[in-house]
């Protein structure tokens, strides 16, 4: 459609007072025609090129001269788009032969073939073929969130495909694509400048939202465009492949806490495989929601979708019929509630986070309880000091079930007078909290510099059951950065 729709504005490019021959006109008006649609066989596309010579389009007059010239440069460039596209090696090296080149110039002769018609009527459509054939030739990347043609919107579905094959988050992957849609707008303007779906989200979590809003922009253009331009038709099966695969991606947002409620959802510092279900432990019970997550739907739409109710930040709430017992122990209506949770025998992927004033015996009994449940990994969730939820994956393991394992490389516990740690080059010791602002506190910076210039295969964090839960999180996300594994080490046994 691109090129088929500004030839009929050539007629603007006509010098005054010029008269092209009937013949020139019917050549120019077959040359639309056969383009229409891309014929790959012997006699199709190809050919008509091979027989658009240069000593051929001199015969004709000067209008029919330079939109033959055009026409030539940009099916050429289409069908070079379709042979690194689909990818066709053998639909390359006919093009180089139809246009009397090498395959190792096809790239910068239709560059130059393209320059040469950048004026009047096919300026526009000569820069964008220009900067299509640049993208897929590797020298740039093409630009999501500006209409600048179906050639720039085909590359952009390849470029974002490419990026999310094999992330573990795509939420981490999409974010580089976009900018802050609603940067320097705050407090009650935000709702009302930025847009209802995105004030529903913190500045941290719009970017990768907005770029998959511009790949629903860019669906829905091509969508639109598939059954008028010929190079979508001869792209059509590589075009649905993207479409669909674009179409399950699914953003899940990692909840935010604020006071020990449920806020906005953002994007996690250390995402890695974003949570189906959130659980905050308190000292008499836990709260628990499913994490939202924004998908594209059939029409490029955004669509917020979440595994069941209710979605965060709206949660429900447990309370422990009992008082819990002083060792550690499965907590029974939690247990029921974790297997209720499980969809067609899938365990959901749960963040455990905590909220007020609680001692880590009661997260180990929560802990427990989820190995009880059948869940051996989990994601730690704590709250950074801008407000921003951060999660690290975690094995979740007995301390009986250490016993029989070997050693990890860093063993670290939390204890009520601060850290004690040891492990492979790093010497054994205590660490002390600190008096700082008339009051105690664990001295994460030195554990830190203890522990620093060191990587760890996989290190262990234990506590105490009397320190503070929310002490367990801090050290466990510091030794999180130095071990390609962690593991939450708990008393009690799994059955």
């Amino acid at each position: 459609m691109l090129f088929l729709v500004l030839l009929a504005l050539s007629v603007l490019a006509l010098p005054v007072g010029a008269r092209a021959a009937p013949d020139d006109r019917r050549y120019v008006q077959e040359l639309r025609s056969d383009f229409a649609r891309y014929d790959l066989g012997p006699n199709g596309a190809l050919a008509r090129l091979a027989a658009m010579t240069n000593d051929a389009l001199r015969e004709l007059s000067f209008r029919e001269r330079r939109e033959a010239r055009f026409l030539r440069a940009a099916v050429a460039a289409d069908l070079l788009l379709i042979a690194v596209l689909r990818p066709d090696p053998g639909l390359r090296e006919h093009l180089a032969e139809a246009l009397g080149v090498y395959d190792d110039e096809l790239f910068d002769y239709l560059d130059q073939e393209l320059y040469a018609v950048e004026v009047d009527a096919f300026s526009v459509p000569a820069q964008r073929a220009r900067a299509a054939l640049d993208v897929a030739r590797g020298d740039g990347e093409p630009r999501l969130g500006e209409d600048v043609g179906t050639r720039n919107d085909l590359l952009v579905l390849r470029h974002v495909a490419a990026r999310l094959q094999g992330a573990r988050d795509p939420v981490a992957a999409l974010t580089p694509l976009a900018v802050e849609p609603c940067a320097g707008v705050e407090g009650a303007a935000e709702a009302a400048e930025c847009g209802g779906l995105y004030a529903r989200f913190p500045a941290n979590a719009r970017p990768a939202l907005a770029a998959l809003e511009a790949i629903g922009h860019v669906i829905a253009r091509l969508h639109r465009d598939a059954r008028r331009d010929p190079l979508l038709r001869a792209l059509e099966p590589q075009l649905r492949a993207l479409r669909a695969g674009l179409s399950g991606v699914t953003l899940r947002m990692l909840p935010r806490l604020e006071d020990g409620v449920f806020q906005l959802p953002v994007v996690g510092e250390h995402a890695a495989g974003a949570p189906d279900v959130a659980l905050i432990v308190e000292r008499t019970g836990i709260r628990y929601g499913y994490v939202p997550g924004a998908r594209l739907n059939a029409a490029g739409h955004i669509t917020l979708v979440a595994d069941g109710e209710p979605v965060l930040p709206r949660t429900a709430e447990l309370s422990f019929s009992s008082r819990l017992r002083s060792w550690t122990h499965p907590i029974p209506e939690l247990v029921e509630l974790l297997r209720r949770l499980e969809r067609d025998g899938r365990r959901p992927h749960l963040a455990i986070g905590t909220s007020g004033q609680l001692r880590a015996h009661v997260l180990g009994c929560v802990l427990i309880s989820l190995r009880r449940a059948g869940h051996r990994r989990a994601l730690l969730l704590a709250q950074s000091e801008d407000g921003v939820a951060r999660t690290t994956p975690v094995e979740l393991v007995t301390l009986a079930e250490t016993r029989n394992r070997a050693r990890s490389g860093l063993r670290l516990r939390v204890r009520q007078g601060g850290y004690s740690v040891v492990g492979f080059g790093v010497r054994a010791q205590r660490i002390p909290r600190v008096w700082r602002q008339k009051r105690f506190h664990f001295d994460v910076d030195r554990l830190a510099r203890v522990i620093r210039r060191r990587h760890f295969k996989r290190a262990d964090v234990s506590f105490m059951a009397r320190v503070p839960a929310e002490q367990v999180s801090p050290a466990a996300f510091e030794v999180a950065e130095r071990a390609d594994a962690l593991r939450v080490i708990f008393p009690g046994r799994a059955r």
